[in-house]
């Protein structure tokens, strides 16, 4: 994943019918990078940060991980706490998704430490009885808004040494969470210990995009363009003109089409073209049931 596609070859052209057609298609030869990279993190046993402003494409994306996930292991235990009640495919309706309430927001701080004690029990575990152990997986939606309320409400409860603990551990024990930010505050998360070292074990998925709100245009590459310039996140200033120049190309074609781009940290860094994952996600079959 380390040999990132250029997209050389860019949609030019502005007339709307022209736009209209290219989205229907694929738009750039990285395109399927990105798709294996999406795979590549539903797939990993290390934990993810999706990192994307508001009209970004941050919920089909999470959606199209669990999509994923739960193909490759229809078993994994997975919850949900948000600030929405979405389906997160199907996992509202089997009674999986916990919408936060912070006048009460008791129910979200039991599952965390409900997924915290189920961890705990498999540190205790040999290591022959590992290696078969589900995806236990805690997806933590819009959880900046959300870990401000908790550490308002409990001031005493360390969830952030709980999410520390499976961030650094927890791959063993086939254990992690996706958390779901809109800004690139890493230490919003609750881990008061993320330095350079820790962030290593954190997967990277940050998206932007260029869409239409009611009938006005607005970008949200701000969250890339951050990181461009931090060499506590890209190290090395010649990788970092090379990830910015492929940005730029991905970019303009992002820009062109309204459809986002990518940046990811899955071991190497990834800029890409997402794909119109509206037409990959399939919550409902290859057997995942309501």
């Amino acid at each position: 994943m380390q040999d990132i596609a250029r997209g050389d070859d860019k949609v030019t052209g502005s007339e709307q019918q022209t736009l209209q057609q290219n989205t229907a298609h694929s738009l750039d030869p990285s395109e399927a990078l990105a798709l294996n990279t999406l795979q590549a993190l539903a797939r990993a046993d290390s934990s993810t940060a999706l990192v994307a402003a508001p009209g970004s494409g941050k919920s089909v994306t999470l959606n199209y991980l669990i999509q994923k996930i739960l193909a490759d292991s229809p078993n994994a235990d997975i919850w949900v706490i948000s600030a929405k009640n979405d389906s997160f495919c199907g996992l509202r309706e089997k009674g999986r998704v916990i919408v936060f309430d912070g006048e009460n927001p008791d129910l979200a701080k039991e599952v965390i430490d409900n997924f915290y004690t189920s961890y705990k029990q498999r540190k205790q575990l040999p290591e022959t009885k590992r290696e078969s152990l589900p995806p236990l997986i805690l997806i933590l939606d819009d959880w900046l808004v959300i870990a401000d309320q908790l550490s308002k409400h409990y001031s005493d409860w360390n969830f952030g040494g709980k999410l520390l603990d499976v961030l650094l551990i927890g791959r063993e024990f086939n254990t992690k969470f996706i958390a779901s930010l809109q800004s690139f505050n890493l230490a919003a998360l609750g881990i008061e210990k993320m330095d350079a070292q820790t962030r290593l074990c954190l997967n990277l998925l940050l998206l932007g995009n260029r869409y239409i709100k009611n009938g006005r245009e607005q970008e949200s590459y701000g969250v890339l363009e951050l990181i461009l310039n931090r060499g506590d996140i890209i190290p090395g200033k010649q990788e970092r003109e090379q990830i910015k120049s492929k940005y730029l190309d991905m970019k303009a074609v992002s820009y062109q089409n309204l459809r986002p781009v990518m940046i990811a940290s899955v071991g190497g860094f990834v800029v890409a073209l997402m794909p119109k994952l509206s037409n990959q996600v399939n919550c409902f079959g290859a057997g995942i049931s309501r």
